[in-house]
């Protein structure tokens, strides 16, 4: 993974289970009306999860 703020944030929450994906997820929810809808439903395994997330979170941030 490319190196950014979130990925020491997406590894805990991989690491520490469904729960912390799901609060991820929940940060996500701010990102979802800049992109579109199709972006989301591609989130199979943890490590389209947090490549999604290392992409994006950047934006809901600011």
């Amino acid at each position: 993974w490319r190196s950014g703020p979130t990925r020491p944030i997406v590894l805990d929450a991989i690491a520490e289970g469904p729960a912390s994906v799901m609060s991820v997820l929940d940060r996500l929810a701010s990102v979802e009306v800049e992109l579109p809808a199709t972006h989301l439903v591609n989130l199979n395994t943890p490590g389209e999860l947090a490549e999604f997330v290392q992409q994006h979170s950047g934006r809901a941030e600011r």
